[in-house]
């Protein structure tokens, strides 16, 4: 239902009514946004502590998230 573009940095809504239902809280998507972004970087903190911990300082790491 959000999308967070890494590229960009910004939320988007996937779905119209999920726009629709954010239209009532201007600043629904900057939060989120914010949120996301925070998320990335502990994301990323976390992969390099793996990489790490598994020796895996180069090459292709892969993390499947269900």
């Amino acid at each position: 239902m959000i999308h967070y573009d890494s590229n960009t940095e910004r939320a988007e809504p996937k779905q119209d009514w999920m726009r629709d239902a954010a239209a009532a809280d201007p600043q629904y998507w900057e939060r989120n946004t914010q949120i996301f972004m925070g998320n990335q970087q502990a994301f990323k903190a976390n992969i390099e502590i793996a990489k790490q911990r598994f020796n895996q300082t180069g090459g292709v790491f892969m993390f499947h998230f269900y």
